[in-house]
């Protein structure tokens, strides 16, 4: 089991806000939708397991999908 599926379970039934942000909030399914459509581009892309994503990105809960997509698809997250 990786880190993602690890988190996964722990977003199961979660409710209320998994990311606050001056913008506002992001609920848990919000962040697992994200998280997926990420890593379908990146699969989409040809990455996979053990290859590196360099990515130079703000704060964001973008950029927090962007990792978690990393986790689920076994990729390296490298931020700039």
């Amino acid at each position: 089991m990786n880190l993602y599926a690890r988190f996964e379970r722990a977003f199961n039934g979660a409710t209320g806000a998994a990311l606050r942000h001056p913008g506002g909030a992001w609920s848990y399914p919000r962040l697992r939708t994200e998280t997926e459509r990420m890593a379908a581009a990146l699969i989409s892309l040809g990455l996979g397991p053990d290859d590196r994503v360099i990515a130079q990105v703000e704060k964001t809960p973008q950029a927090v999908a962007l990792y978690l997509a990393c986790l689920k698809i076994g990729a390296v997250y490298a931020p700039l």
